[in-house]
């Protein structure tokens, strides 16, 4: 997967009208002191945490806070070092503060963890799993407690069972192959399981994003059954450019967005996805951007968060969203999240962590005659 081997640094974040000394876009910009991230101030966390995988000279994934709202160049609250410069997908389940690193791009890989991920700053991971020729691709059933992680060496897809509570010593419990209808190519890119339909929505090396029904049930039948079936694609969807990064608004909305890594690159969407399948028309498109790899859609606010190489853009109305980069830059539709120190995120992979709107408060009611009365009673 080329966007996971390491990407150059590109000027993308210049659309934002602020100057940080010492950001170049080189990996030998900013060679001055880069600040440690330290946790962030006590108080309420403004809404949405992503955590973001970077391979330019700091090797971690950082958190950022307030991801919601933030504009321009961010400190992050804290980071977790990976030691690793490929750009595989970050995966994190909020239920037991776990947060996933599945490296690729070499023969010696490892899937990296971290327990009690939200507490931690500037630390290795904990776990450390031996898993050899990784694809940098994974993604987390909830529900079933699986970890799907792809490789590189076919369209082959390791089942991990219960990985909140993996060892080190953890082997995957199935293998499943995916055969996908797709003469261009086969292999897992990028994958997205919807825990909500339990479906899984695959991007190969080829042209297609591909869709596989009761994929979490199948998966847990393997492993329970000690199988490794080999399961068809249900559907596909066709006429992609380079498919890789995936996101999606759950029902009823049913939207899946994908970013194509033509040049320029852009980002389609496609309606009922659940059940789409055939060519896609791109009627509905994000144009202009440079390398769109992980995504992520936030359903609460209508949000998506897209890691184009260097910048995180995010899109406000996503579900009708569409035109130009700049144009949407222009009408104020979209934020842009660079990092504050003096070294830029370059990578792929990004998690987040919805944060729920609050309830408004409710103002106090006024006393009633008699509570007045009683209070004038006692008062001094």
């Amino acid at each position: 997967m080329n966007p996971r081997l390491g990407i150059a640094c590109l000027a993308a974040f210049a659309v934002t009208a602020f100057v940080v000394a010492g950001v170049g876009c080189s990996k030998n910009a900013g060679t001055g002191t880069v600040p440690v991230p330290s946790p962030s101030p006590s108080g309420t966390p403004g809404p949405d945490t992503i955590y973001v995988q970077n391979s330019n000279q700091i090797l971690a994934v950082r958190r950022y806070d307030n991801a919601a709202k933030a504009n321009g160049f961010v400190l992050p609250a804290a980071r977790l070092d990976t030691g690793n410069v490929s750009n595989p997908d970050v995966i994190y389940d909020p239920v037991s503060d776990t947060l996933w690193f599945p490296e690729a791009s070499s023969p010696n890989t490892k899937i990296l963890m971290w327990t009690a991920a939200s507490t931690k700053n500037d630390e290795n991971a904990n776990v450390v799993i031996p898993f050899p020729n990784g694809e940098g691709t994974a993604t987390f059933d909830g529900v079933h407690h699986l970890l799907f992680v792809g490789v590189d060496t076919g369209p082959t897809v390791s089942v991990f069972a219960n990985p909140e509570t993996m060892t080190s010593s953890a082997t995957p419990a199935a293998t499943i192959t995916l055969n996908i209808n797709d003469p261009v190519g086969n292999r897992p890119q990028e994958m997205l399981y919807d825990p909500g339909t339990d479906r899984l929505f695959v991007s190969d090396n080829g042209t297609e994003v591909a869709v596989f029904d009761n994929f979490g049930t199948n998966a847990e039948n393997a492993v329970t059954s000690m199988s490794n079936p080999t399961i068809n694609d249900d559907r596909e969807m066709t006429g992609l450019f380079s498919p890789d990064g995936l996101a999606y608004a759950p029902m009823p909305s049913d939207q899946l967005y994908v970013g194509e890594q033509r040049s320029p690159g852009d980002v389609v969407v496609i309606k009922n996805a659940s059940t789409f399948s055939g060519p896609v028309s791109h009627s509905q498109m994000i144009s202009g951007l440079s390398k769109p790899g992980g995504m992520q859609f936030e359903n609460i606010r209508d949000l998506l968060f897209v890691y184009d190489t260097s910048p995180i853009y995010v899109f406000k109305n996503a579900l009708t969203i569409h035109g130009t980069l700049n144009s949407l830059i222009g009408n104020g539709s979209v934020h842009v999240i660079n990092d504050g120190s003096a070294v830029q995120n370059e990578g792929f992979g990004i998690a987040l962590v919805t944060s729920p709107i609050p309830p408004s408060p409710s103002p106090s009611p006024s006393p009633s005659p008699s509570a007045a009365a009683v209070l004038r009673h006692h008062r001094p």
